[in-house]
């Protein structure tokens, strides 16, 4: 392992080397994911962060993702769940509830992708890039809503955006109750590994490009539950349909939404303030903050996130 930074070598962005508490850390795929900003780092590369670290107050997330960056000193956790392995068969036959917890809420960071499966074939279908959304959703919102526009008009046009509303409401109550349910779980391996598919991978492994977006797959099985158990009994179906094609309007930009959260450079404003915000949800508290694509409703439940001079 480096015993010490040379400056020289190690203070690119691509090459951003620090130390803490005498280790060395690799943070050059943590610049982009830092909540503050990778201003906030960018002053201390090649340099000794242990001082500035401790006095931003960091959260214990933050304090176990250290491990994750050591160069050559693998943590416990990680020698428990390798990355490089099918993860999924690991957290099946290795976690209980308590350590599953543990697992998915300490944010590791890894070089390339890590591995659901051992099967180059089924590996395949667990990667999504952010384009297949727009291009397998926008076909599926058109079908709706024109068949629903060409018989009632602007009606479908009103319940296109009423739909497209519910989905922020949607969104949160779908993030706090379900995606963050691993607090009331059951002791259960294999209810642990469909809510690792469903979330966990996101939370273990926050900025892994290929596992951040909801692969279509998983998305049309709930969507199409949720049209037929909650749309289409209440609403006549050219009322449901357009309502149903707003609200997965609604979908594709939060996911294009929280996709760039964690991978695109914000300078000011709105976009800013929720990429903060949202990576605070992730490396500060993952029990608030539950808004993605806004924080409209953390606002109305309690649940809203205080971000720090560091996180903003």
């Amino acid at each position: 392992m480096p015993t010490d930074i040379d400056p020289a070598k190690h203070y690119s962005r691509n090459d951003a080397w620090v130390t803490y508490e005498g280790k060395v850390l690799d943070v050059s795929s943590f610049l982009s994911a830092h909540p503050g900003g990778d201003s906030i780092i960018i002053p201390y590369l090649g340099n000794d962060i242990t001082e500035a670290f401790k006095n931003a107050g960091h959260s214990g997330a933050a304090e176990a993702m250290i491990d994750g960056l050591v160069l050559g000193e693998p943590s416990d956790k990680a020698q428990k769940v390798d990355p490089y392995k099918g993860t999924l068969y690991q957290v099946w036959t290795r976690l209980d509830l308590k350590s599953y917890v543990a697992f998915v809420n300490s944010p590791k960071s890894v070089e390339g992708h890590m591995r659901v499966f051992d099967s180059p074939f089924l590996e395949i279908f667990s990667m999504t890039p952010w384009q297949v959304i727009p291009v397998f959703w926008i076909p599926v919102i058109s079908y709706f809503f024109i068949r629903s526009y060409m018989q009632v008009g602007y009606l479908a046009v009103l319940m296109f955006v009423i739909g497209l509303g519910y989905w922020t409401f949607f969104e949160y109550m779908l993030h706090r109750f379900l995606f963050h349910s691993e607090t009331y779980l059951p002791d259960n391996s294999y209810i642990l590994c469909l809510h690792y598919l469903l979330h966990g991978i996101h939370h273990a492994f926050p900025m892994d490009s290929l596992r951040l977006v909801f692969p279509p797959i998983l998305g049309v099985f709930l969507a199409m539950l949720t049209k037929q158990l909650m749309y289409n009994p209440f609403l006549p179906l050219v009322l449901a349909d357009p309502f149903f094609a707003g609200k997965i309007s609604g979908y594709i930009w939060y996911d294009l939404f929280h996709y760039f959260s964690h991978h695109a450079k914000a300078k000011s404003g709105y976009f800013k303030f929720m990429k903060s915000y949202h990576l605070a949800h992730h490396y500060k508290d993952p029990y608030r903050g539950f808004g993605v694509s806004n924080h409209f409703w953390d606002v109305v439940f309690g649940t809203e996130l205080e971000l720090t001079k560091h996180n903003s």
